[in-house]
């Protein structure tokens, strides 16, 4: 008789879990779909810019980035320099990973007349696993998947949840959707930024931490890509005020771009006419607006020699050669 009972409330446990996991999955099924549909309903701010960038720009010269590019290019410039449409697909606290999933969600959709592509200095030792959360909400994206499982190495899993890919995002989903009336920030991507910052003596930066094999792997086969679609590209390293003593990034960007064609590789970190002017710097790795514009102008005029003749090398281009 008690087996009989303690059997029963086994099976009456059971049947709680049960239901109780139903209820958790039906609930997580119906918030997902919500947050998803409001989610693609933003018209305004960083989020929408993001779904801009994946489903909609169509412009001539893209460039891809961090806040370095969301802060150093200036689309008016390339316009007016390059006669060209231009929009700048920065974004803050991002890296290489993030970016070759933008750049490939954009050219299945079309095929850009030139790609730039801003690298941090310290590109290839920067881990990035923490920082791609933005990619989740686009995990339909065939483009973008496989970028997003380079997140943890249970992203598979994780992605079960209908409302994993959103639920940081709740928050920024519902201030967004009350604002429907308010433009997104900056001129077409770019986000200009005022102000000078002080004359300190930067501090220089020796030994790049360990290379991260994978980030080499995902820049490689980028570069083959744009390289196989026949899309002049511009891979650069733009001015930050840091002086690097070692810099392993810099060497394995160059290098690699050497192997092919279509592929330019620009370095300023060793530019001392920006090292020595912090007037040109908001901070450390940032230009304010008067140094992006310097520094637009110079990448035009690089970017117009070397399509003009494609015999010149990036690194004999007396406008850009690096000043020791």
């Amino acid at each position: 008789m008690q087996m009989t009972r303690q059997f029963s409330d086994v099976k009456k446990f059971v049947f709680k879990l049960i239901l109780l996991a139903c209820v958790l999955i039906i609930a997580d099924f119906f918030l997902g779909k919500t947050l998803k549909h409001y989610y693609f309903k933003i018209n305004s701010g960083p989020l929408y810019d993001i779904t801009f960038v994946v489903d909609s720009t169509n412009a001539e010269t893209l460039v891809f980035g961090s806040s370095r590019a969301s802060h150093h290019y200036v689309p008016k410039v390339f316009e007016n320099q390059l006669h060209t449409t231009f929009y700048n697909c920065g974004r803050d606290v991002t890296g290489l990973i993030y970016e070759a999933a933008m750049v490939k969600a954009v050219t299945a959709r079309y095929k850009p007349k030139r790609i730039l592509l801003d690298i941090l200095p310290l590109e290839f030792s920067s881990d990035e696993s923490d920082r791609l959360s933005d990619l989740l909400p686009y995990q339909d994206n065939p483009a973008i998947y496989p970028y997003i499982l380079d997140k943890s190495p249970y992203e598979k899993i994780k992605l079960l949840s209908y409302s994993y890919p959103y639920n940081s995002l709740v928050s920024s989903i519902i201030i967004r959707n009350l604002k429907k009336n308010e433009k997104s920030e900056g001129t077409e991507g770019y986000l200009e930024l005022d102000g000078t910052m002080d004359n300190v003596k930067p501090p220089i930066l020796y030994e790049e931490s360990k290379i991260i094999p994978r980030k080499i792997e995902i820049y490689k086969d980028l570069l083959e890509y744009l390289n196989k679609l026949d899309i002049p590209t511009y891979i650069i390293i733009s001015p930050f005020y840091t002086p690097l003593a070692t810099n392993k990034s810099e060497e394995i960007a160059s290098n690699l771009c050497r192997e092919y064609k279509n592929i330019h590789f620009v370095s300023f970190i060793k530019r001392t006419d920006y090292l020595k002017d912090y007037k040109l710097f908001k901070d450390f790795p940032h230009l304010n607006n008067t140094g992006a514009i310097k520094f637009s102008n110079e990448m035009c005029d690089y970017i117009s020699a070397t399509e003009q003749n494609s015999n010149i090398s990036p690194s004999t281009n007396p406008k850009l050669i690096q000043a020791k």
